[in-house]
């Protein structure tokens, strides 16, 4: 229902994180009863950040278990000749991705940084601290990955047409 002065607000999608600014600001205000104006500004623009960051994460979700679950079934292929799981000890890191799987082959090695929600996909693998060699980061970025990633599927292609029956 519309007021004379306030037309009505158009239908807001709801998501799991949805909240209602209102809100956001009566908390800040309760919390923060001394605080300037400046500070609950401040304030204000740290949460609606957290939210638009949690929601698009949201979003993003179904990509990353899809992306999980192929991880975990090319951390199988006999012709890696390793493929662990390791802890990004980076501070700058994404707290909620803070495990890596790395996968060495023939073209190199890859790495992933795996959502939290879905580390348990790979729980068949070994687990190395990050100084071991086996889990130690080449420093590739991820042009150089996908460039790895690539190199192997066609290897992997050319045998499986040199060699259809094996």
């Amino acid at each position: 229902m519309s007021t004379p002065n306030r037309p009505a607000a158009p239908p807001t999608p709801r998501t799991a994180l949805h909240c209602d600014l209102a809100q956001v600001l009566d908390h800040l205000v309760a919390t923060r009863p001394n605080a300037t104006i400046a500070e609950l500004r401040r304030e204000l623009g740290e949460t609606l950040r957290h939210l638009i960051d949690a929601t698009l994460n949201d979003a993003d979700r179904a990509g990353y278990e899809e992306r999980a679950l192929l991880l975990a079934a090319l951390s199988t292929h006999p012709d890696l000749s390793s493929a662990v799981l390791t802890v990004d000890t980076d501070p700058s890191a994404d707290p909620r991705r803070t495990t890596v799987l790395v996968l060495d082959a023939d073209s190199g090695q890859m790495t992933w940084h795996l959502d939290d929600r879905d580390v348990g996909e790979l729980d068949h693998l070994a687990t190395s601290a990050p100084h071991e060699p086996e889990a130690l980061w080449d420093g590739t970025d991820k042009a150089t990955t996908l460039a790895r990633v690539r190199a192997f599927v066609h290897q992997q292609v050319a045998r499986a047409k040199a060699d259809p029956w094996s």
